[in-house]
């Protein structure tokens, strides 16, 4: 398996795009759209999400006029947020991230690729880390047996879950146990023990909930809580309709699995419960 580039800087890039007048800036997407194959690849079940080569996708961007190109970023950031989240890494940015920032001038796009390059770098370190593995006799495919892979590095690989569409980070039982602490709401005060890799379900319905929430505006199943004691942070998947949000407001995607690392604030709904991940 091939080493992936982890250094890509845009200072650098538009540096020689400009003296190469553009020559630079191909050959560079030509490698991007490649490795992006390869890492984000690497954690998928299907070729569906593959870009084409990027001599495919300047042709495709000439046709449509750049709509094709504005696509891609949208498609393949959104690729890259679900590899992190395999590879147990935090992305917080999906595909709107790079195509809303271009519309701030000059700034915006810089912005914009720096995020996307940035992003892409964590994700060809994971995949390295993944090879290395393999070199040493692990495993060939994110998916299969991974009990027998060292504890102190367990985001090399993942597995599918029997019956669920969705993948999750190998969970290795540590013992270990954390809490979730209620700051505000019907249980301001409290905390919540949590085991290692168990999902604790918040919403309104009891049939569906571990710990249930009154208030109308909560979901049935509005969101769970997953923590992993192995790489000490939280996954929180957002189920409602109303949804869940970060301390700055922002929304988590709905029923995309998040990464949080602990402190995290949860605010649900229209804020009448907040939890800390402690």
């Amino acid at each position: 398996m091939e080493n992936l580039r982890e250094n890509r800087g845009v200072i650098k890039f538009w540096i020689f795009t400009i003296l190469t007048v553009g020559i630079y800036g191909i050959y560079f997407w030509w490698h991007v759209c490649k490795d992006l194959n390869t890492a984000c690849g690497y954690t998928e079940e299907t070729d569906s999400d593959r870009t084409p080569n990027y001599i495919v996708v300047c042709l495709l961007g000439l046709i449509t006029i750049g709509i094709y190109i504005i696509y891609l970023k949208y498609k393949q950031g959104n690729r890259m947020r679900s590899a992190g989240y395999k590879y147990n890494l935090m992305i917080s940015e999906g595909g709107w991230s790079y195509i809303l920032w271009p519309f701030f001038p000059i700034a915006g796009v810089l912005i914009a690729d720096h995020l996307f390059f940035a992003n892409l770098n964590k994700i060809c370190g994971a995949y390295n880390r993944a090879a290395a593995k393999q070199g040493a006799g692990y495993q060939e495919h994110a998916g299969q047996d991974t009990a027998q892979a060292p504890e102190e590095d367990t985001m090399a690989l993942t597995e599918m879950q029997e019956g669920s569409s969705t993948l999750m980070p190998p969970v290795i039982d540590t013992g270990m146990e954390s809490t979730i602490f209620c700051k505000k709401g019907e249980y301001a005060g409290t905390e919540i023990t949590v085991k290692d890799g168990e999902e604790i379900i918040l919403g309104r319905d009891g049939s569906q909930s571990h710990l249930v929430l009154l208030n109308k505006k909560i979901s049935r199943k509005h969101c769970g809580i997953i923590f992993q004691g192995i790489s000490d942070n939280y996954v929180v998947t957002d189920y409602s309709s109303t949804g869940v949000y970060f301390a700055d407001g922002s929304r988590f995607p709905k029923g995309e699995p998040v990464i949080c690392e602990r402190g995290t604030l949860l605010s649900l709904s229209s804020g009448e419960n907040q939890f800390i991940l402690q």
